[in-house]
């Protein structure tokens, strides 16, 4: 903890100290005891971790948190950074109505936001319940990661944790922000897309945390086209090549499916690059699968489809646990809608369906079905082409820190 109280009653913010205070002259003014318990708690000022209190016996206050050195150098950079632009800064301010301290608060002219630096991981439960009650009074919330969070696979592939992926979902422009204290420079994750549970396609950008601007911070910086569909395309290479090892689980009823209908190439529309894979725990290219073989492959050209069938189906698997969902938002479930949605509008761009009025759809024209490998890797490339220009088409820049 950075805030104490001291024999005067005063609060003191360490982050405040002149370096030129010395240690001595700090300690004249204890007792020290927490704002928040009132419990006394000890100054500690070592070489290897910045000066920061402690309380003295084990306790449950909010200040009582064990912090890294990581945690405590990031926190002190954010606190700077935020003053720097413009912002009235508090750190570790104790929220009474919700009995929640966040890192630090910012109070903008029209607006609050608590910062949080998540540098260790634990349990997903804490930060729900943390980022609803911010909500709950009417707090914006904006989550910075550890760089022990940052786990890059490729140039353009990341392996992301829950704790990452709820993070993703609170945030409006699909990004994640990083920060590393040892060479103080934000990292930013942008343009992520799903393609399995846990791997996503995105950009990635850096910037000194003294240059950084808050839009720079937050916007989402379009991914080129050809380093995303060729990304997302190696993606399905790969799952293509080992196709027969993807047969427990929720992929057995695709496997069981294919084989029925005898058909040994999956179409490239199963599998494709929508902004709501992230909603589901589970591969893209299963509940695709199932909802195109099911109600799309299945019908004659010319025929009618009602999107509630589809829409009632979807959340039947949901609701019965076949297909798990990821906790992602404190918002309303209907934002999985988004999922059938987003794939109905693909199929009608693509020219598979065409949407009709009233939650009707009619299928225009059959899937390829590839006939080889090879044919099957270029109907990949050509309907991952179409997914990005509906995925980015619309992508503007003009986002502050207010949209979190």
């Amino acid at each position: 903890m950075i805030n104490a109280l001291d024999k005067f009653e005063n609060q003191i913010n360490l982050f405040e100290m002149k370096s030129s205070t010395s240690s001595f002259e700090i300690k004249k003014l204890g007792p020290f005891k927490c704002p928040i318990c009132k419990k006394q708690v000890l100054l500690k000022l070592g070489m290897k971790r910045r000066a920061h209190f402690a309380h003295i016996s084990v306790s449950e206050c909010e200040n009582a948190r064990k912090e890294s050195k990581e945690h405590y150098d990031g926190k002190y950079d954010l606190y700077e950074y935020f003053k720097r632009i413009g912002g009235r800064v508090y750190i570790e301010k104790y929220l009474e109505s919700i009995q929640q301290r966040p890192d630090i608060l910012v109070e903008f002219n029209n607006y609050v936001i608590c910062i949080e630096y998540q540098c260790s991981i634990i349990p997903l439960q804490q930060i729900i319940d943390r980022t609803k009650s911010y909500h709950e009074i009417s707090l914006k919330v904006l989550w910075i990661l550890g760089m022990n969070m940052h786990l890059p696979k490729s140039k353009f592939t990341y392996a992301l944790n829950s704790l990452a992926i709820y993070c993703l979902g609170n945030s409006q422009h699909s990004t994640l922000c990083f920060y590393d204290p040892s060479k103080r420079i934000f990292v930013k994750l942008s343009s992520l897309i799903a393609f399995s549970p846990t791997i996503f396609v995105g950009m990635k950008s850096s910037y000194k945390i003294e240059n950084c601007t808050p839009s720079q911070l937050i916007s989402q910086v379009k991914i080129d086209k050809n380093d995303f569909v060729t990304t997302w395309c190696a993606l399905k290479k790969g799952y293509r090549k080992k196709q027969h090892l993807y047969y427990k689980g929720s992929f057995y009823p695709l496997k069981e499916h294919l084989y029925t209908l005898q058909i040994d190439y999956l179409p490239a529309v199963i599998g494709v690059p929508l902004a709501c894979n992230y909603l589901l725990n589970e591969h893209c290219i299963v509940w695709q699968g199932i909802l195109f073989l099911n109600f799309i492959h299945s019908k004659k050209i010319g025929e009618m489809i009602f999107e509630k069938e589809i829409s009632d189906f979807f959340f039947q698997q949901i609701e019965t646990g076949i297909w798990r969902v990821n906790v992602v938002s404190h918002k309303d479930i209907s934002n999985l809608e988004n999922c059938v949605e987003n794939y109905i509008h693909f199929l009608d761009q693509i020219g598979i369906v065409k949407q009709i009025k009233n939650g009707k759809i009619m299928k225009i024209a059959d899937a390829i079905i590839p006939k080889s490998f090879q044919h099957a890797l270029d109907e990949d490339c050509l309907a991952a082409s179409t997914a990005f220009e509906l995925l980015f088409h619309t992508l503007t820049d003009n986002q502050t820190l207010e949209c979190y």
